[in-house]
């Protein structure tokens, strides 16, 4: 697939806004009214509606994300390095003129939809970016690049702001979430397995975990020993049955004349064709935020539905356990009387 041409059959921003709108109608009508009285506890609802798709991309430090935004945007428009190299957000968007925004400008602009960004303090507004740029991808659905998680405990105190509340704000308005590891760091401690455990949660259906820069291994055994520590790490951090898809990939160096091999004659055609299937997840953001706004009223409406016929039949056997007691107590009275 092209990096510059979009399925055909995704829905156009404004038939996602409609779409949008219409699910806060029935949230707002429909469904917040039944819930109110049984204290069910709903979606707080956006007040923007821009019915623009967004892919966030979490992970650590040096594990790729930003080199894969480059490698989709087909210029530098992220800093790439060994080193952590930012410690906050990047939304990148579609403007037809390059720009930059600072945190505050994003958070405050009538035409954006980042005001309750605001919430998680100056700190965090301060390491905000948005970037602006004429690439025909982001016409259809935004990048967020996130800071690399730091691999040791007690770090996720010492950024400033409330760093997991900001990946939750990010990764519940995410269509996609994509999740890079790297051969140096396929363990999950520290900041990732609280993003993992805590921060995540009830949102897999929409993660891609992803092991990066295969290429770099020398031979086969070592990427099955690394490949093989990433899914044990993860067994022990993700409740599940079985481990989820892990779609091992890398980027092609546009000076290597085989894209198949490379000095560590490890063979990449299947690699390949994995970095295509996480590209046209990318380009797919629009259908399946449409999927995600109906899956979630869905799975909301039926736990409601299912809360109010528990609550009615417990209603319905306190009542004839009521009357059970009062026909009862009323037969002994009139036996007493009787007597």
């Amino acid at each position: 697939m092209s990096s510059t041409t979009l399925p055909e059959s995704n829905p156009t921003n404004e038939e996602l806004a409609r779409l949008e709108r219409s699910v806060h109608a029935v949230y707002d009508d429909v469904l917040s009214p039944l819930a109110k009285p049984f204290l069910f506890d709903l979606p707080k609802q956006p007040k923007e509606v821009t019915g623009m798709p967004s892919v966030l991309f979490l992970g650590n430090h040096s594990s790729g994300k930003s080199s894969f935004i480059n490698h989709l945007l087909e210029t530098e428009a992220q800093k790439t390095g060994v080193a952590p190299t930012d410690d906050g957000f990047t939304i990148l968007s579609y403007s037809d003129t390059e720009d930059e925004l600072d945190g505050q400008s994003v958070a405050t602009h009538s035409g954006l939809s980042y005001r309750s960004l605001e919430r998680f303090g100056p700190q965090f507004l301060s390491r905000l970016r948005l970037k602006t740029m004429p690439h025909p991808l982001l016409r259809s659905l935004n990048l967020i690049d996130s800071p690399g998680m730091i691999d040791a405990a007690g770090t996720a105190h010492t950024r400033g702001y409330d760093f997991s509340g900001s990946v939750r704000y990010f990764a519940e308005t995410a269509d996609l979430i994509l999740f890079f590891f790297d051969p140096d760091k396929p363990g999950t401690t520290g900041e990732t397995v609280s993003i993992f455990t805590e921060t995540l949660e009830g949102l897999e259906y929409k993660l891609y975990i992803i092991m990066n820069k295969v290429d770099l291994f020398p031979n086969i055994r070592d990427f099955a020993r690394t490949y093989g520590t990433l899914c044990w790490n993860l067994s022990k951090t993700i409740q599940t049955k079985d481990i989820p898809h892990i779609f091992n990939i890398y980027l092609p160096n546009p000076m290597q004349h085989s894209p198949s091999t490379h000095p560590g004659e490890v063979p990449l055609q299947d690699f390949d064709n994995s970095r295509k299937e996480v590209i046209s997840a990318i380009y797919r953001a629009p259908t399946r935020r449409a999927d995600n706004l109906v899956t979630e009223l869905y799975n909301r409406a039926r736990k409601l539905s299912m809360l109010t016929r528990v609550s009615h039949r417990l209603v319905q056997n306190y009542r004839a356990v009521r009357n059970r007691f009062w026909a009862g107590t009323a037969a002994i009275l009139a036996v007493t009387a009787v007597l």
